[in-house]
C-alpha cells in the first residue's frame, strides 16, 4: 500500500473539513437525512466530510500507468476544493431532483478545480489531464459548458 498519511497532513490545514478514507474492502456506508450517500470521493457538505475510496484512486492510477500517491493528492487537493467553495451553498441550492448531469454540478466542479489550481500552482500534465477527464464527465454533451465556464481547460 502507499503512503497517504504525510498528503494528508500536507493539506489538512487548509479545510476544516474531516478527511475519511475507505476501501471497498470496507464498504462504509454514509446515511443524511435517511438517504445513502455515494462515498466514491467526495465533500458532503451537509457534515464536514471529504471521503475518497483508495481503491478508485488505485484503478485510475492503475489505468494511466501513474503514481497513486499523484492520483490521491490531486483528488485530494480538488475535494479540499469543494469544502473551500464559498459558491457550494447557494450552487447545490440550485439543483432540480438530484439531477445526474447539470451546468449547476458542472459548476460546482469547474469552482473546486480552480481552487485546487491555487493550492498547487504548477500543475503537471497529469494534474491538467486529471481535471479535463473530470470535467469532461460532469459535461458529457454539452461542450458548450467547457466553453463557457473553463474554455482554458481543454
Amino acid at each position: 500500500m502507499f503512503n497517504l498519511k504525510g498528503i494528508v497532513e500536507k493539506y489538512q490545514s487548509l479545510t476544516s473539513a474531516e478527511i475519511s478514507l475507505h476501501s471497498l474492502r470496507v464498504n462504509p456506508t454514509i446515511w443524511i437525512d435517511e438517504e445513502e450517500v455515494d462515498i466514491f470521493c467526495s465533500y458532503i457538505q451537509e457534515i464536514n466530510l471529504i471521503t475518497i475510496l483508495i481503491d478508485e484512486v488505485i484503478m485510475i492510477a492503475r489505468d494511466n500507468n501513474w503514481e497513486p500517491e499523484e492520483v490521491f493528492e490531486y483528488i485530494l487537493v480538488h475535494e479540499i476544493g469543494h469544502s473551500l467553495d464559498p459558491e457550494l451553498e447557494e450552487l447545490n441550492s440550485q439543483l432540480v431532483n438530484n439531477e445526474e448531469l447539470s451546468e449547476v454540478k458542472f459548476r460546482a466542479e469547474v469552482n473546486a478545480w480552480k481552487i485546487a489550481d491555487t493550492i498547487i500552482p504548477e500543475q503537471t500534465l497529469r494534474y491538467k489531464i486529471l481535471r479535463a477527464n473530470c470535467l469532461e464527465a460532469y459535461s458529457e454533451g454539452h461542450p458548450e459548458w467547457r466553453d463557457k465556464w473553463c474554455p482554458d481547460y481543454f
